[in-house]
């Protein structure tokens, strides 16, 4: 292939991924919770109004309690963007790792995509698992920031203790999505945090990150220049050839 299509293929692939994000969830509580408590709480949490889920759960309504395809209160109230609904529920021992049948998600995996890291660091604090998989497309909740474009929200859950050498449906490492979007001085942080150069997706026929770093030079002016030197000057010290290696 190409010098450079690669890395644009890879591009191409998570920009299809990322922009249907959220599109599952762009409808109302209707459809995922009949008329009841469940219903009630779904509101109720997206509206941020904490006295009623006080009430409703005091009459018994479960804060886990799960609709269609598995949607909870807590993932609705995270598509909303409500933090008053999202921190008492977490609070109330809502469970973020529940998966939403439609796309795989979980609210950990949700949060993760998010602009706002608010919404991550509170899932976190309250048993976020930074590694279940997505059973549709293999992705963790850091593939799933990377694929966000949200780094900040990576490195969050790398110090939270990620598996950084995951692969993904499509033979996506942490590491070669980072490379892929030529983000250096991420990748830099991933090997310094342990990732391993040497995957071998089995979907790359032996090839690993460093075919992706020898196939997308970053021009000189990039601020992401530098970094990918060091990356390469990391790589050698660990025994690997950018120039010669697959």
């Amino acid at each position: 292939m190409a010098p450079r299509r690669l890395t644009l293929l890879l591009i191409g692939m998570l920009g299809l991924a990322s922009a249907s994000a959220v599109r599952a969830y762009q409808t109302s509580a209707g459809e995922f919770f009949d008329f009841g408590a469940p219903r009630s709480l779904a509101e109720a949490a997206a509206s941020g109004r904490t006295d009623k889920l006080q009430a409703l759960v005091a009459a018994g309504a479960d804060v886990n309690a799960q609709g269609i395809e598995g949607m909870t209160a807590l993932l609705w109230a995270l598509t909303r963007l409500s933090k008053n609904g999202v921190a008492w529920l977490l609070q109330h021992q809502a469970d973020p790792n529940v998966i939403f049948a439609r796309d795989g998600k979980s609210a950990t995996s949700f949060a993760a995509g998010l602009e706002d890291q608010w919404f991550l660091r509170e899932v976190l604090a309250h048993g976020g698992d930074v590694n279940i998989r997505n059973p549709m497309n293999g992705r963790t909740p850091l593939g799933e920031a990377m694929a966000s474009g949200r780094d900040d929200n990576a490195r969050l859950i790398i110090a939270a203790g990620a598996d950084l050498n995951t692969v993904d449906s499509r033979g996506m490492t942490p590491l070669i999505e980072a490379a892929a979007k030529q983000k250096y001085e991420l990748v830099h942080e991933m090997l310094m945090a342990g990732a391993d150069p040497r995957v071998q997706p089995p979907q790359w026929r032996g090839k690993t990150v460093l075919s992706v770093i020898r196939r997308s030079p970053v021009p000189q002016d990039s601020p992401q220049y530098p970094w990918q030197m060091k990356v390469i000057e990391l790589l050698k010290q660990k025994g690997l050839d950018v120039e010669r290696g697959q």
